[in-house]
């Protein structure tokens, strides 16, 4: 395990290394020129000159880049030519708010797909697999952001059930922050479900044809016991590796829904910085999620082997 675990982070770091200089020179392909955004006054030759200086922008790319490197080493992302304040404080800033929907959406998407599938599988080709398998197309058919913008249409603006914008964090208030989050988190479920449940369906009917389910049936055990013991942690491991994708996934595409919701999370954030050219904050956080994307997918794969015991690291 951990020579296995050893392996997967060294193995990451030329992955890193590649997003670093793929954020930092597409960064720089964008049209516009930050100094101008922050100076305004684009006829002041003197004032532009002087805060490209200050910038660092004056360099040659490589020496901009190597210098940017250098400092992220030290753990200085820099500081955000948006609004002055230190990159790494605003980027963890934003993802608490990021990670609090995700994870929870993540979370609910397993408690649902997870026996619905199985269950599908177990009736396959019968009423409940068919009326499972077509609400499934249905909710994988459908985006998140317009399944997002229904609901604040209903329960927003027509019933006035749940705020139809805003935030509060879950850590300040917990009963209004579950309030607000109850619709983002329900755009995601529904738009992620679908995949997960396919997932966990095929598996679990793989699985259901094996020997040993025949051989536990026929000791007697009841179909439940089937399920939980013998086809649930075999079926779950593939739908683990989707999980671990889909975590990774909503964190690079969480700008839809937090702009839909008015979230502050990180994918709003980047639009902004994106914006603004603001090239401290787009590396910073191109890099931080890519981290995390690495991170999740190693969690899975040192997971993957308590479900499915074939597997060894």
């Amino acid at each position: 395990m951990l020579r296995y675990t050893t392996f997967r982070i060294l193995a990451a770091i030329p992955t890193l290394f590649l997003v670093t200089i793929l954020v930092f020179f597409f960064i720089r392909l964008v049209p516009g020129d930050p100094a101008a955004v922050l100076v305004g006054d684009i006829q002041n030759i003197g004032r532009l000159e002087e805060v490209r200086r200050e910038l660092g922008l004056d360099r040659s790319i490589p020496e901009q880049f190597f210098a940017w490197i250098g400092k992220i080493f030290q753990g200085d992302f820099g500081v955000s030519i948006m609004n002055q304040a230190p990159v790494l404080d605003t980027i963890l800033d934003r993802f608490a708010v990021t990670a609090q929907v995700i994870l929870i959406a993540v979370l609910f998407t397993t408690l649902i797909a997870v026996p619905a599938g199985m269950i599908a599988a177990w009736r396959q080709n019968r009423l409940t697999d068919n009326i499972i398998v077509v609400s499934t197309i249905a909710a994988m058919s459908v985006p998140s952001f317009w399944i997002g913008l229904t609901l604040i249409l209903i329960f927003g603006i027509e019933l006035g059930w749940l705020p139809a914008v805003g935030y509060v964090s879950l850590f300040e208030d917990f009963s209004r922050g579950a309030v607000y989050l109850i619709m983002p988190v329900a755009a995601l479920v529904l738009g992620e479900v679908g995949g997960v449940l396919r997932m966990a369906r095929a598996s679990t009917i793989e699985i259901m044809r094996r020997d040993y389910i025949t051989h536990a049936r026929a000791k007697g055990l009841s179909e439940a016991a089937v399920l939980s013991r013998h086809a649930f942690p075999n079926a779950f491991a593939p739908t683990l590796t989707i999980l671990g994708m889909i975590i990774g996934s909503l964190l690079g595409g969480a700008a839809v829904i937090e702009t839909v919701f008015t979230l502050p999370g990180l994918g709003r954030l980047t639009i902004d910085a994106i914006s603004s050219r603001d090239y401290p904050m787009v590396q910073g956080i191109l890099l931080v999620v890519a981290v995390i994307y690495v991170l999740v997918n190693l969690i899975t794969d040192l997971l993957y082997p308590l479900f499915d015991p074939r597997v060894k690291l």
